[in-house]
């Protein structure tokens, strides 16, 4: 019996879900606690302060204050190129996409539509994801801090607005990808 009891603890600590390396530790993680539409700059500044750039610091509350409002590929690409931040853009809903980005261990800002998260089928909703396998995808929401979800591929087909952002490290980053 007490090998048998040995045997199923081991088992469960072995089946332990193990999150990845790319997700944004919580002292990096930026809540959206503005009016509606701000996810999208909370989750680049997450991000971008997590890759080691420093001038991502506060650009949520800066850029909702001065009225950029919800956010969008097209705004967050501009404030990149502005910056000069080296960065890459899926917008073709390719899955082997994010695979390859995950495969990196980088984390990126994707999009989903907001009726499959919220119910609401107004708005978008912006998210980070942490990984994506052939089986899944992980991610967290700006929304909630130290939120981990998971969905199936083809939920997550399902939900996938159909842009992913992923900025490249500047050199200093906290953890190195893998």
């Amino acid at each position: 019996m007490r090998h048998l009891t040995i045997s199923i603890l081991a088992l469960l600590l072995c089946a332990t879900p193990c999150w990845p390396d790319c997700y944004i530790p919580r002292k990096f993680q930026v809540e959206n606690n503005f009016e509606g539409g701000a996810c999208g700059w909370c989750a680049t500044e997450s991000i971008g302060t997590y890759l080691g750039y420093r001038e991502f610091k506060g650009i949520a509350k800066w850029y909702w204050e001065r009225g950029w409002g919800p956010t969008s590929h097209a705004a967050l690409t501009a404030l990149l190129d502005h910056w000069k931040v080296p960065y890459h853009i899926s917008t073709g809903r390719r899955y082997a996409d994010l695979k390859a980005i995950s495969d990196r261990g980088l984390p990126a800002v994707i999009s989903f539509h907001a009726f499959s998260y919220y119910g609401d089928g107004k708005s978008g909703h912006a998210v980070v994801m942490c990984n994506c396998t052939d089986e899944y995808v992980e991610w967290y929401d700006p929304n909630i801090i130290g939120s981990r979800y998971r969905y199936d591929k083809e939920t997550f087909m399902l939900s996938w607005g159909g842009w992913a952002i992923v900025l490249e490290p500047n050199g200093s980053t906290p953890t190195a990808p893998r």
